[in-house]
């Protein structure tokens, strides 16, 4: 199976802004708020990108998750 990119465009008003996924089975990547993410990474220095899917991101803070979802 071959991996997809979807981008869009940035909207405002939220904390992260999903801009895109290049969702593939050898490793995806996430672009929020304009930064190239890859699973276990951190985001904002409070936020860990735990996985990421093709309809969105598992981010975790604290033990607890957030799913934000892809809306392209």
């Amino acid at each position: 199976e071959e991996g997809n990119i979807l981008i869009k465009e940035k909207k405002e008003g939220s904390s992260f802004v999903l801009q895109g996924i290049i969702y593939s089975p050898q490793g995806s990547v996430a672009i929020i708020n304009n930064e190239l993410l890859h699973e276990g990474d951190a985001l904002m220095g409070q936020f860990k990108v735990k996985k990421i899917e093709s309809n969105g991101v598992v981010l975790e803070k604290e033990g607890k998750e957030y799913f934000l979802k892809w809306e392209g």
